[in-house]
């Protein structure tokens, strides 16, 4: 986007594109593994973010498969972006299951995830909100801001 005030048609239009090149990558759905790990490699957001939101929807569980500790940092931001733009329900149980994650990107890519849906996890934020990972904790933390939520019993 070149304007810095792009009208609401302008961003239809991208947003169809996208739709399309995802809808290209569903087809090949069976590549998206291998089209994430292309893009990690080679550092390419938009390839990841695509693969991610196939893994998304095909089953939530395949984003954790696309986390390794040495990339997981790398892949935050279109992982987040992916589960912002997915269907709600695949990307709530992509968030659960990223909360529960043994790598620390994971769990703050839960918390950023939700924030960017304004998405109420409940209590599921909790345990990020003790968590040793700074960065963990200041997204849940900023997640729970963002969506109002208030401490203490419902």
């Amino acid at each position: 986007m070149a304007a810095a005030r792009p009208r609401l048609t302008d961003l239809v239009k991208l947003d169809e594109r996208l739709e399309a090149y995802v809808d290209a990558v569903r087809v090949t759905a069976g590549q998206a593994d291998d089209v994430a790990a292309e893009g990690l490699t080679e550092g390419l957001a938009g390839t990841v973010f695509t693969a991610a939101v196939v893994a998304i929807e095909r089953d939530p569980a395949g984003v954790l498969d696309m986390l390794s500790p040495e990339d997981a940092w790398e892949a935050a931001r279109p992982i987040v972006s992916a589960i912002a733009w997915t269907q709600r329900e695949p990307a709530r149980r992509a968030i659960d299951l990223l909360l529960q994650s043994s790598v620390p990107a994971g769990r703050a890519m839960a918390g950023a995830a939700a924030g960017a849906r304004r998405l109420d996890t409940g209590d599921a934020l909790v345990p990020a909100m003790a968590d040793r990972s700074p960065v963990v904790r200041a997204h849940a933390y900023r997640t729970a801001s963002s969506v109002a939520w208030i401490f203490g019993p419902r």
